[in-house]
């Protein structure tokens, strides 16, 4: 596991950076929230799909992970989530993290980072989560098999 750096930012939520790379802070957790939810709403909202296949490029934190879930429980769609991560944050340091308060969902949250690497997991009735310990570069993908792609490619910081 890589070593992370957790630090709070002005409106109080505790983004994270890798001491390996370029710093990576996140000023205000409202652009970043409306980076995911950009995708939720070209995609996820906008079809009328009731089973999605998502592939996250990146788990990071965890947070697309948690609003996707979020969303797709509360509209009783049923997701398949396979996030790859080449340098997963520990346990120690995701229970750091603020997102759960901020966004009222501790227990999924908690759920999200406690499952197992390397293996589908149903978290809840209408989430399954594969967390793949990775270099995507290094990956074949299936072709054709994803609904939707998330790669956060924006710059938020």
């Amino acid at each position: 596991m890589q070593s992370f750096i957790l630090q709070v930012t002005e409106d109080g939520h505790i983004p994270s950076s890798c001491q390996e790379w370029t710093s990576i802070t996140i000023l205000h957790m409202v652009p970043f929230k409306n980076q995911i939810t950009c995708f939720l709403n070209a995609g996820f909202f906008a079809s009328s799909l009731q089973r999605w296949e998502i592939f996250e490029v990146g788990f990071g934190t965890g947070l697309n992970a948690l609003l996707t879930a979020m969303a797709a429980t509360q509209q009783k769609r049923v997701c398949n989530y396979t996030a790859v991560e080449m340098y997963p944050l520990s346990l120690e340091d995701a229970s750091r993290l603020n997102y759960p308060e901020i966004l009222g969902d501790t227990s999924l949250f908690q759920k999200i980072h406690e499952v197992s690497w390397n293996e589908p997991i149903q978290i809840n009735e209408y989430f399954y989560l594969n967390k793949i310990h990775a270099d995507f570069t290094k990956m074949e993908l299936p072709e054709n098999q994803f609904s939707v792609i998330y790669f956060d490619g924006i710059r938020t910081w």
